[in-house]
């Protein structure tokens, strides 16, 4: 984790567990939340050249998430169930 997003997280929660498409897949997502402040950052992040990674980090405001939302501009399961997570419990 650490090389993808450049921090060593203060604490990690794990969020839930689900399937993808149950009863056409058996693949299982756990979403974690990470908590960090500008102290935890090691690098840049970005992942890891030699793994063929391209990871970009964006901060996005939790108003400007929760709208992306609603708007269905996200129509990732795990990023939708992460963000109304975030928005119900930070």
């Amino acid at each position: 984790m650490i090389e993808e997003v450049g921090y060593k997280p203060l604490t990690i929660e794990r969020i839930m567990r689900f399937y993808v498409s149950p009863g056409i897949m058996s693949e299982r997502i756990t979403l974690f939340y990470a908590e960090v402040d500008e102290s935890c950052k090691i690098n840049d992040g970005g992942g890891l050249l030699d793994e063929d990674e391209d990871i970009e980090l964006i901060w996005v405001p939790r108003s400007e998430a929760v709208q992306w939302i609603a708007s269905q501009e996200i129509g990732d399961s795990k990023t939708i169930v992460a963000m109304l997570w975030h928005n119900h419990h930070k």
